[in-house]
C-alpha cells in the first residue's frame, strides 16, 4: 500500500499458524504494573512478577470470590484496581460471569445486581456507607446477592448492612504491594469489625512503636513475610526502590495499623501515614469516624491532623458529608461526639462539605483535605467558623 501499512486483512493472511514459542521459565519476570490507590499521596507503580501476578488471580477466586461456576459476580470498581482485576481474574478461573460497570452508581448499584443476577460484588472506600446512607426500601433484601467482600466496613454499620439487604460481608486487609499475601475469614467465618486471619503464604507480626511485639489487642504496624520467593511485588516503577530496599530480613513493613485477637483474628485501624497524634496520644481516624457515622444525619466522615496552634502536635478536623443540608448544626454534632469519645479524640474542628474528594474507588483522598486546612471549619473553642 502507498501508505506502508497493510490492512487488517493483510496482516492476518500473511502471519503465521504456528504458535509462537513459549516464554522462558521465569518467575521472576516482571509481569504486571499495579498502581497504588493514591488516598495519602501520589500513587505508586506496583512492580508484580509472573509468579504474584498467578497466584493472585487463582488465590483471588479460591480464598476471595469463592463462586461455583456458572454463578455471576457484579463490579463497579475499575479495572486498573487490584481489586477489580483480582474480582475478574478469579471469577473467570472459577467458571463464572463478571459484569463491570464504569463507575459506582448508588441509585443504580442494587436494581443492577438484580438485573444481572449477581450472587456477590468487592467493595472499598465508602460503598458500604453510601449505601447504608439512602432511605430504606421495602425491596432492599430482595436481591440475589448473598457475599461481599471488602474493605472499610464501619464496625457500626456492618450487622446493620447484613440485616437490611440479606448479605454476608467479609472485610479483608491487603495492599496492592502484597499482591496475594491478605487477611480473610477464619475458620468461624467472618467476624464484625475485623479483617480475619493471613492466608498461608505469609507469616505476620505486630509491632509497637518501639519495635517489640504489640500486646494482644494493641495497635501496631503490620509486618509481613512470605513463605515463598516473588509473592508480594518486586518494587516500584521509576523509583529505582526495590521490595527489598523496603524490606528487612524479608519482612515487609507494611505501614498500616492492625491488632491481633488472642484467637488470632485481626483488626484495621488505619495507616500510619494517617494517625493523629495528639496529647501523646496516637490516634486512628476510623475510630473518630465510626462515631461519626452514628449519628443519623450524617452520610460520610473523615478525620485527619491539622497542625495545632504550637505547631508540634495536631488537632483533629473532622470532615463530614450530611444526608440532608442543614439538618445539624457543627455544635450539635460536637455534643454528639462529646457523650461517645474521650477527650483527648475529640475533634476541635468540624467542616461540613457538599461531598469529600475521592479516588476511583470511592476511597477518601485525605491528602487533599489537609491541603485546604481549617479554611471554613467551625472552631469548637471559638464556637465560630474560619474564614
Amino acid at each position: 500500500m502507498p501508505s506502508g501499512f497493510a490492512s487488517f486483512d493483510q496482516a492476518v493472511a500473511a502471519a503465521s499458524t504456528e504458535p509462537p514459542p513459549p516464554p522462558a521459565i521465569d518467575p521472576a519476570a516482571p509481569a504486571r504494573l499495579m498502581f497504588t490507590s493514591g488516598t495519602t499521596g501520589e500513587s505508586k507503580g506496583v512492580l508484580w512478577s509472573r509468579n504474584a501476578e498467578t497466584l493472585h488471580a487463582v488465590s483471588y477466586g479460591d480464598e476471595l470470590v469463592r463462586i461455583d461456576r456458572g454463578e455471576t459476580v457484579y463490579t463497579c470498581l475499575p479495572l486498573f484496581h487490584v481489586t477489580a482485576q483480582g474480582t475478574l481474574l478469579g471469577t473467570m478461573l472459577r467458571g463464572g460471569r463478571t459484569v463491570v460497570d464504569r463507575r459506582f452508581e448508588p441509585l443504580r448499584f442494587w436494581a443492577r445486581n438484580r438485573s444481572v443476577g449477581a450472587v456477590f460484588f468487592p467493595y472499598v472506600g465508602t460503598i458500604i456507607s453510601t449505601l447504608m446512607s439512602r432511605a430504606p426500601r421495602g425491596n432492599d433484601a430482595d436481591n440475589p446477592v448473598t457475599r461481599a467482600m471488602g474493605s472499610a466496613t464501619p464496625a457500626g454499620l456492618w450487622e446493620a448492612f447484613e440485616r437490611r439487604f440479606g448479605v454476608t460481608l467479609e472485610d479483608v486487609w491487603g495492599q496492592t504491594e502484597t499482591a496475594s499475601c491478605w487477611t480473610h475469614a477464619g475458620p468461624e467465618g467472618p467476624v464484625p469489625g475485623t479483617v480475619g486471619v493471613p492466608c498461608d503464604r505469609f507469616e505476620a507480626r505486630i509491632l509497637a512503636a518501639s519495635g517489640a511485639e504489640a500486646a494482644t489487642g494493641q495497635p501496631g504496624e503490620l509486618c509481613i513475610r512470605p513463605f515463598e520467593p516473588h509473592v508480594i511485588f518486586e518494587g516500584y516503577a521509576a523509583t529505582g526502590i526495590s521490595a527489598s530496599d523496603v524490606t528487612g530480613n524479608g519482612w515487609y513493613r507494611t505501614g498500616d495499623l492492625l491488632s491481633r485477637r488472642d484467637d488470632g483474628v485481626l483488626s484495621f485501624h488505619g495507616r500510619l501515614r494517617e494517625t493523629i497524634r495528639r496529647r501523646g496520644e496516637t490516634i486512628a481516624p476510623v475510630e473518630i469516624e465510626a462515631v461519626a457515622l452514628q449519628h443519623p444525619a450524617v452520610r460520610e466522615a473523615a478525620a485527619i491532623g491539622v497542625p495545632a496552634d504550637d505547631g508540634v502536635e495536631d488537632e483533629i478536623l473532622l470532615c463530614v458529608v450530611l444526608i440532608e443540608p442543614s439538618s445539624l448544626t457543627p455544635a450539635d454534632l460536637h455534643a454528639h461526639l462529646s457523650g461517645e469519645l474521650p477527650r483527648f479524640m475529640l475533634p476541635r474542628f468540624i467542616r461540613f462539605e457538599d461531598e469529600l474528594p475521592k479516588t476511583a474507588t470511592t476511597r477518601i483522598r485525605r491528602a487533599a483535605l489537609r491541603e485546604a486546612g481549617r479554611i471554613g471549619a467551625w472552631d469548637s473553642r471559638a464556637r465560630r467558623h474560619h474564614g
